[in-house]
């Protein structure tokens, strides 16, 4: 009985989510009343449940003024503005140890100024997932694992107009062999145009 998604209407609604696979190797996805697209972004597979290390909360970034982060680095900043990345230091802050090689992180966004989409990546090229889509008025935030990039950072992008943006971290991989961390790669897209990897 419980659900991934609360959707509403008019609203863009997201999640992750970290579950087994069917002997098939496939999911399936459950929609109660009513009609609505659905998009599925895959983002890694771990191989061993037992090698992820939770940690407590820990703030790695706060762009809004006058708000701290566990180490008073990466506060204040202001607003992300459009088609505009952050590459925000991960490994050896707060929890996350100099050996982690991938990390699960809350990522939040607040006074947005127009609809966008806010995507967090390892470096290099962006992917064209999104972990967020925010609008103005709301607070969205959604729980992504990624890979760190070899200086141990992630980035972060937002799309058009501002935001800010806080990135919690929750948790980290050690080893490779644990957490198999993918390009953020389209899945499932059920509105009429839109593509997939396949």
């Amino acid at each position: 009985t419980a659900s991934n998604l609360n959707p509403e209407p008019g609203v863009v609604t997201h999640n992750t989510a970290q579950l087994p696979v069917a002997a098939d190797g496939s999911i399936t996805l459950y929609n109660h009343v009513g009609a609505t697209d659905l998009v599925v972004d895959v983002l890694g597979y771990a191989v061993d449940a037992s090698c992820f290390t939770a940690v407590a909360p820990a703030r790695l970034l706060d762009t809004r003024p006058g708000q701290t982060t566990a180490d008073g680095l990466h506060q204040g900043s202001g607003p992300l503005g459009a088609a505009a990345t952050y590459a925000l230091p991960v490994r050896g802050r707060a929890a996350i140890p100099a050996g982690a090689v991938a990390v699960a992180v809350n990522v939040t966004a607040t006074g947005t100024t127009d609809p966008t989409f806010v995507t967090a990546y390892p470096g290099g090229t962006r992917p064209t997932a999104s972990n967020l889509n925010p609008r103005p008025g709301s607070v969205t935030h959604n729980t992504t694992q990624l890979p760190l990039a070899p200086d141990g950072s992630i980035t972060l992008y937002n799309h058009v107009g501002a935001t800010d943006l806080v990135v919690d971290a929750l948790g980290y991989y050690s080893s490779t062999n644990c957490f198999t961390a993918t390009a953020p790669a389209r899945l499932l897209d059920t509105r009429s145009g839109e593509a997939t990897i396949d």
